[in-house]
């Protein structure tokens, strides 16, 4: 069992990432924003959907979900469903990266 209030959900299959999008009622926060925006960054083709299914979450490749609170967590499996986590490590350096970079920004060394 998971749990996930608060969090948004990442599904990786092939060369694109599938997320809930805004209109559907997921839950909007900055992190989720800078997810899509490291995504874009490795090469995934980005893809809001209004519905994600059990069919989606069975098939997918990689299953990830993102939250302020606790960062990217990944899902390991679903029922009898494995993943194996390529994409989402590499969105998970380029998050910390961007990240960095807005703090930077916000806070300059002096």
């Amino acid at each position: 069992m998971c749990e996930s209030a608060f969090s948004n959900i990442f599904i990786v299959a092939g060369d694109e990432l599938i997320t809930p999008s805004l209109q559907s009622g997921c839950h909007e926060n900055t992190l989720r924003s800078v997810v899509l925006q490291a995504s874009e960054k490795t090469g995934l083709r980005i893809s809001e959907r209004n519905f994600i299914s059990k069919e989606m979450l069975l098939t997918a490749d990689e299953v990830f979900i993102a939250s302020e609170e606790t960062g990217l967590k990944w899902i390991m499996g679903i029922e009898t469903i494995r993943y194996i986590h390529y994409y989402s490590k590499e969105i998970n350096e380029e998050v910390n990266k961007l990240l960095k970079n807005k703090v930077i920004l916000m806070h300059p060394v002096i």
